[in-house]
């Protein structure tokens, strides 16, 4: 609890007049990849689609990684540069593929969590959790990637044992992410009530509704107003937590010495 406490007001005092600007540019890269992917929703198949598809998803990689630098930086008291960019681009390749990686065992874990998806309650609270873990996976894997730490092994075991180690620490760091997580997700099943009851799973219960939700304007505009009022909030737990995961990172790099 002690070691909680230090990484809470350190990353307070880092965020300090410093908290709009991560705000913005997180909030800034997430639009920018959700634009790019709506406009994959209108191509055609064929090869040329497939491989703009590619490059889709190796820029929203580079982005994201790019962004992470952002708050190991704020840490540091560094400035994010142009050379940043650069490395972060050198480096695509290693992104790609430990993210292919994190992103099979992901989907492996998500599968073995589909048994308590008949226990609404429990598979939520175990896929808020497992979001989380894999959130910091992720973030620590973009914190060694700018510490020029970039063999596949290392980007594996290391986040690893740097969760095992803090993972009471992250944990209570991580919870308003839990939390909001939770509350966002039980909105959904109250405003999807009546299609959730009709189909087997959320998923498909989400999926009807937006095939239809010109037929329901009134749950469409509850569901856009909450849908933004979440995101919103979100990302301002997010950038919270990402500070503090750095923090967590450069103790763990300090005691590695």
């Amino acid at each position: 609890m002690n070691q909680y406490q230090e990484f809470l007001a350190m990353t307070r005092r880092q965020l300090k007049g410093h908290f709009v600007g991560l705000y913005g540019w997180s909030m800034l890269s997430t639009l920018l990849i959700t634009i790019l992917n709506s406009t994959t929703l209108f191509m055609k198949t064929g090869i040329s689609s497939f491989l703009l598809s590619i490059l889709y998803s190796i820029f929203c990689v580079f982005i994201n990684t790019t962004v992470m630098f952002l708050f190991l930086q704020r840490v540091r008291g560094l400035r994010f540069r142009w050379q940043d960019i650069r490395y972060s681009f050198s480096k695509i390749l290693i992104q790609i593929g430990i993210g292919i990686i994190i992103g099979l065992v992901q989907i492996g874990v998500n599968m073995a969590i589909t048994m308590f998806v008949q226990v609404p309650f429990i598979y939520m609270i175990l896929m808020i959790f497992v979001n989380l873990f894999f959130l910091c996976w992720h973030t620590f894997v973009a914190y060694m990637i700018y510490d020029q730490d970039t063999k596949i092994a290392d980007l594996i075991k290391k986040p690893l044992h740097i969760i095992k180690t803090n993972i009471s620490c992250i944990t209570i760091g991580g919870g308003c992410y839990v939390l909001w997580d939770f509350l966002g997700q039980v909105s959904i099943h109250k405003l999807l009530h009546e299609y959730i009851t009709e189909y087997d799973t959320v998923e498909n219960a989400i999926l009807s509704f937006f095939k239809n939700m010109e037929m329901h304007v009134h749950v469409s505009m509850m569901v856009g107003i909450a849908g933004i009022i979440f995101v919103f909030v979100q990302f301002i737990i997010l950038v919270f937590l990402y500070t503090f995961l750095a923090n967590v990172y450069e103790k763990e790099k300090t005691l590695a010495r």
